[in-house]
């Protein structure tokens, strides 16, 4: 339950950041991604 309410709080944020930093979203989008993998094989 966990990986998925990052998975949708992980769009969310990006789209938030996505008005304030153009560049932190490229980097955000990045790390999105494999922090979520990381999240599915903990839990």
């Amino acid at each position: 339950m966990y990986v998925r309410l990052s998975s949708l709080t992980c769009p969310t944020y990006v789209r938030l950041s996505s008005l304030t930093c153009p560049t932190y979203v490229r980097l955000s989008s990045l790390t999105c991604p494999v922090y979520v993998r990381l999240e599915s094989l903990t839990y």
